[in-house]
């Protein structure tokens, strides 16, 4: 059936407003993707938006309440930070930011595993989510304060053994949801490193804080 059929019986509304969008193709209507805060296109941090307002919403939405409809929309936003603020093509590998597994069970899926997936195939790269694997029990870092998050995350990840010749002299985009203190993606960062990646550029979708 033609999408513009499907569109007439079930249109797809806008998340935050509820109204049906107006963007072919796409769930955030053109007022609400006005109303997300954007970093604007000369900033050096690597994320597409502040994690506030409208911003927020839509995160929370996919991360916690499985609108995973939005992943098409919320890859716009990630590919466009990527092109900003990397050359892309120099990219050899894109890895998602793994998540405690009890976390994963209990929601169903790593979001940051599906945007890195998603970006993956846009820009025509591996994305492999068996390299980077997280371990231990760490606490929630959102109840921690800066040091103590850093410690909480101390020696939480490992690289799978066999899959360390993929990491060899590679440059690799490393996708994350939030950017929060840092600390996670820190020790992320160190542990692919470690295991032999020549460089590994880090991308968030939403940065919290100033």
């Amino acid at each position: 059936m033609p999408a513009s059929i499907l569109n007439l019986f079930f249109p797809r509304n806008c998340p935050v407003c509820l109204n049906p969008s107006d963007r072919p193709d796409r769930y955030i209507c053109s007022d609400c993707l006005n109303r997300v805060p954007l970093l604007p296109p000369e900033h050096d941090f690597p994320a597409a938006m502040h994690f506030e307002g409208c911003g927020r919403e839509l995160i929370h939405a996919f991360k916690f309440r499985q609108h995973l409809f939005l992943l098409e929309d919320l890859t716009d936003l990630l590919e466009a930070a990527a092109l900003s603020c990397y050359h892309v093509p120099a990219v050899d590998l894109v890895i998602p930011m793994p998540i405690p597994f009890y976390r994963r069970f209990l929601r169903g899926y790593n979001q940051s595993e599906l945007l890195a997936r998603s970006l993956a195939k846009r820009i025509s790269r591996t994305c492999r989510s068996d390299i980077l694997l997280r371990c231990g029990f760490p606490r929630q870092q959102a109840l921690l304060g800066d040091r103590e998050r850093a410690l909480n995350v101390k020696g939480t990840f490992r690289v799978r053994d066999r899959s360390r010749g993929w990491l060899k002299s590679r440059t690799v985009l490393l996708v994350d949801d939030i950017r929060t203190t840092g600390a996670t993606c820190d020790e992320a960062v160190k542990t692919l490193k470690a295991a032999g990646a020549a460089r590994v550029l880090p991308l968030f979708l939403a940065k919290a804080g100033d």
